[in-house]
């Protein structure tokens, strides 16, 4: 299992979050540059029936071999920066979820449209 979100990682969900504010109409950017970036993450021991409750069934969830609990993670960024298509401000995020097997059993990144890839290899597993 990879952890490391990585500076491309952060990036992505800040794009994806300020093109979320942008107006209607507005053209899309093609990348979002952040400077003075702090991040922090974490991955725990989740609540069994909390996920069971959450996660579809066609999901298996990964498990913490020494305890065997449900993985969760935690991420949160802060950039005092970010710019995207001519616009600029301060941003801070956060997402939250639960790990989850492979589905095809290949690697999380087995379905990348970029082709044939390593499954489980970053920068394709966040």
């Amino acid at each position: 299992m990879r952890s490391a979100i990585g500076r491309a990682g952060a990036g992505a969900m800040a794009a994806l979050a300020i093109a979320a504010a942008a107006p209607a109409g507005a053209a899309a950017a093609d990348h979002a540059a952040g400077t003075d970036c702090r991040e922090q993450q974490a991955f725990v021991d989740g609540d069994p029936a909390e996920v069971e409750a959450r996660l579809p069934d066609r999901y298996t969830a990964m498990v913490n071999p020494a305890t065997g609990r449900p993985l969760v993670f935690a991420r949160g960024l802060r950039c005092e920066r970010i710019a995207l298509g001519g616009r600029a401000g301060a941003l801070t995020m956060a997402n939250y979820g639960v790990l989850v097997e492979s589905p095809d059993g290949r690697g999380c990144g087995s379905g990348s449209p970029a082709g044939a890839v390593e499954g489980d290899a970053p920068p394709v597993c966040n």
